[in-house]
């Protein structure tokens, strides 16, 4: 079965906000921020972005005809409202890295770090540089909600160059979540001005628990 052949869900459009706060997609599908974890719109039309810089115009074209069309619709639309499903978000991510010949972790990361330059520039990136990683990590649980529909990152504990992170209430999350959570959270580690940044990851039923170094 080719991935056109998978099943389409309906063609998805740019989100709109219901009376009762739920994320409508337009075609009848409604999509409430605490059904499913998601990930928010506007991070979502950036990733769209940096995909179409790493692969080239052809490249993202042929990448987005061999999605189901439900995916190639969310990517053509790239909406900047609302929720996108991360499970679509990681299937399109996973069929772009293998147009590029890459790994999904390793293209993932790529991806990550473009992203993070996006994020990172203007005032938000001088505010950031001058940071410390811990207060930065202190502010985890308010960057994580703005991000994703469900779950916590929470700051645990921290000594000269290591730090402790607890992601909570996630259900079975997949490993391209938890892989994407922390490269998240070393590359704005990175901005603060460390260096040398490394992270160890436990997996948990609803979560993971999190312990990153850098040099001091």
């Amino acid at each position: 079965m080719t991935a056109r052949d998978t099943p389409s869900s309906g063609g998805l459009t740019p989100s709109q906000v219901s009376d009762d706060g739920a994320s409508v997609i337009e075609g009848g599908a409604a999509l409430s921020a605490t059904d499913e974890l998601c990930l928010s719109a506007p991070l979502f039309a950036t990733q769209v972005d940096v995909l179409r810089e790493m692969l080239g115009a052809e490249g993202m074209e042929r990448t987005v005809e061999s999605l189901p069309d439900h995916l190639a619709d969310l990517a053509r639309a790239a909406p900047r409202l609302g929720w996108v499903p991360y499970e679509h978000v990681e299937q399109i991510v996973t069929v772009a890295a293998a147009y590029a010949g890459q790994p999904v972790a390793e293209f993932q990361h790529r991806m990550v770090l473009r992203v993070a330059e996006r994020t990172f520039s203007g005032i938000w990136g001088i505010l950031v540089r001058l940071t410390s990683p811990r207060a930065l990590m202190k502010r985890a649980a308010a960057l994580f909600r703005r991000t994703y529909s469900k779950g916590q990152l929470s700051w645990v504990s921290d000594a000269k160059g290591c730090m402790q992170l607890a992601l909570r209430g996630v259900q079975s999350p997949s490993d391209y979540f938890l892989r994407g959570v922390a490269y998240s959270v070393e590359t704005a580690l990175r901005h603060t001005g460390a260096t040398g940044v490394r992270f160890t990851m436990k997996r948990l039923p609803n979560g993971a628990d999190y312990e990153l170094t850098w040099r001091t």
